[in-house]
């Protein structure tokens, strides 16, 4: 003898299975496509550089964005770019938060620090937790050559 309600039960189960795993996929394109940073036009306003590291300010309209940190030395196998950056001129950027502070908060960084903290690249500081601006990197700067697909 066939129980009826064990059929309805098992197709409410299959139902439920899928759409926890459809909410899942979802949330996990939804998280991927947030960390990989974002695509956007920006003035480059001033070069700065450290003994091997370029420091490139860039704005948006009348406010710093941040500072992107460039490597100054590149492969020349991987060099793929031709066009030197020049101040005053606008780039599309992909930019990702440079890689320390992706895995710091800004708040309990400075809290740790009693607000004297920072990021020192090659002894020099180029970011405290106070600053109003981003600190970046992006694989479109290759040393100061602008390398965009």
């Amino acid at each position: 003898m066939v129980k009826v309600g064990s059929s309805l039960e098992r197709g409410m189960q299959n139902r439920t299975i899928k759409f926890m795993a459809l909410s899942l996929c979802i949330l996990l394109i939804l998280l991927l496509s947030s960390s990989h940073g974002y695509s956007q036009s920006f003035k480059i306003a001033k070069i700065d550089s450290t003994t091997n590291y370029y420091l490139v300010s860039i704005s948006e309209g009348d406010s710093n964005k941040g500072i992107i940190v460039s490597k100054k030395k590149v492969v020349k196998g991987n060099r793929k770019a031709n066009t030197k950056i020049e101040t005053g001129q606008m780039y599309r950027l992909d930019l990702e938060k440079y890689r320390l502070l992706k895995f710091i908060n800004r708040t309990s960084f400075e809290t740790e620090t009693s607000g004297k903290g920072g990021i020192a690249i090659d002894g020099v500081v180029v970011w405290k937790p106070s600053d109003g601006y981003g600190l970046y990197e992006t694989a479109d700067l290759q040393g100061l050559l602008y390398a965009k697909k």
